[in-house]
């Protein structure tokens, strides 16, 4: 296969791996052909798949990666709480008085969902009209209810966001 039928890509998240240890087994671990096992070789996972593992050559690993800095889970700043948010996770901020307050992302409805009679009214539209909603942030509140969320500037400027 030419290398001119292959597109550049650049990964957008950390990749996680470990030290590859001279004689370990290499069962379901993927090793290329061109490749043999040495030290400074790493073990590299698929974090959603933890079966899928494979070899990466210390020349390749030593020429394209370098350590991700380290995330510590209470001090996010907002782009780093959105990331775990876009994730499935729930985030907070340190300094929100609220207990059991949280912001998690919602997928939306790309495909649409039919408006129920709350929503059609407010639109001005037929019951079970398709309504296409884009994804967005949504609130758990200090009193258990939820609505849609929208960040302050203070919000987005914080470095106390934390997993929760």
């Amino acid at each position: 296969m030419s290398l001119l039928m292959f597109k550049e890509y650049r990964k957008t998240a950390v990749q996680p791996m470990r030290p590859y240890e001279p004689g370990e087994s290499m069962i379901g671990v993927s090793v290329s052909p061109e490749d043999t096992p040495e030290l400074g070789g790493m073990i590299a996972i698929n974090p959603k798949n933890p079966s899928d593992q494979w070899y990466v050559a210390k020349k390749f690993f030593e020429d394209n990666y370098m350590p991700a800095p380290e995330i510590r889970l209470d001090h996010l700043t907002f782009g780093g709480a959105l990331e775990k948010a876009k994730a499935g996770g729930h985030i907070a901020r340190a300094g929100w008085n609220g207990k059991n307050m949280f912001v998690f992302y919602q997928k939306g409805y790309p495909q649409g969902i039919p408006a129920n009679k709350n929503t059609a009214e407010a639109l001005g539209v037929e019951e079970g009209y398709m309504v296409h909603v884009l994804p967005y942030l949504q609130m758990r509140t200090a009193t258990g209810e939820y609505q849609m969320w929208l960040a302050s500037q203070s919000d987005i400027l914080a470095e106390d966001w934390m997993l929760v």
